[in-house]
């Protein structure tokens, strides 16, 4: 059975095998030889996803038939290629280069807001078997820091991360909804590229400083908070609109509802924003339309 040393090099006898790590289109982990592309004999299912690694159950055939099977960690970085498409950068030592294992299948955010991949696995020869779904979970958080652009961070502090392009849709976006859809296109399994619609979840929520955030719940209860300024503006007789900011003041193109119907300290602070938006309406000498 090769070593898996840290810096993802199958070493055997010694010597470090030459060739590249590959994701097949049964999300089958091989290992290829140089020159002929040939399997070089290992084999890996995928087991998990951490921040710098990728967790797998190595197969290798041994002489005389027999096949051992450990878990291993390959280290590298998590992206999103142009795509949209969630990637792994597998490091290389001895070539001092990167294998990129693109993972073709469908990613999603999951009931708790954490960004699932999940894959469908046949089992047995020649694909006869059952067919059974399978998933990566990545734990992390989402951000949004500006236009067109949602970004996926890790919890620990690594280099890797998904940015993935699209567009916020701001359409009917209602304050007491507690939901963000964001619009992006992704090509999966080789087809071409599709719309595909993703929604977070969570609770809108009026600072001290009238300041408008977006507080989210993870597993195990833990929250995240995206923070945005606003630009507000009265509409009709019960409600604010307000256009949210990037971090560096650059619009968005998100526009949220807020009415008087905030629970407890919130709706207070609706009258006090309002309050606001009226006397500068009137130092202006504007007319707010109802």
């Amino acid at each position: 059975m090769p070593d898996l040393n840290d810096l993802n090099d199958l070493v055997k006898d010694g010597l470090p095998l030459k060739g590249a790590w590959k994701l097949d289109d049964r999300h089958q982990l091989t290992y290829r030889a140089d020159g002929d592309g040939l399997s070089a004999g290992y084999e890996a299912s995928l087991v998990a996803a951490e921040p710098d690694a990728l967790v797998v159950l190595l197969n290798a055939t041994e002489k005389g038939g027999r096949v051992t099977t450990r878990l291993a960690r390959l280290s590298g970085r998590w992206q999103a290629n142009d795509k949209n498409q969630i990637e792994f950068m597998v490091e290389r030592q001895t070539t001092q280069t990167q294998d990129t294992l693109t993972f073709t299948g469908h990613w999603q955010a999951g009931p708790h807001n954490e960004l699932t991949y999940t894959w469908k696995q046949t089992t047995g020869l020649a694909g006869a078997g059952p067919v059974t779904e399978q998933r990566l979970v990545f734990k992390g958080y989402w951000d949004i820091t500006e236009k067109n652009r949602l970004s996926y961070l890790f919890e620990t502090d690594c280099q890797s991360a998904f940015h993935f392009r699209g567009t916020l849709q701001s359409t009917g976006l209602g304050a007491d909804e507690g939901k963000i859809r964001f619009e992006l296109e992704v090509e999966a399994e080789g087809r071409e590229r599709c719309l595909q619609t993703l929604t977070l979840t969570g609770r809108w929520l009026l600072t001290d400083e009238l300041t408008l955030n977006f507080e989210m719940q993870y597993e195990n209860g833990a929250s995240r908070t995206i923070r945005f300024g606003a630009q507000y503006a009265l509409k009709h007789d019960v409600g604010i609109s307000a256009q949210l900011l990037s971090r560096t003041g650059q619009p968005l193109g998100l526009e949220v509802a807020i009415t008087k119907d905030l629970p407890g300290s919130q709706a207070q602070l609706f009258l006090r924003l309002r309050k606001s938006l009226g006397e500068s309406a009137v130092e202006a000498g504007i007319t707010i339309p109802l």
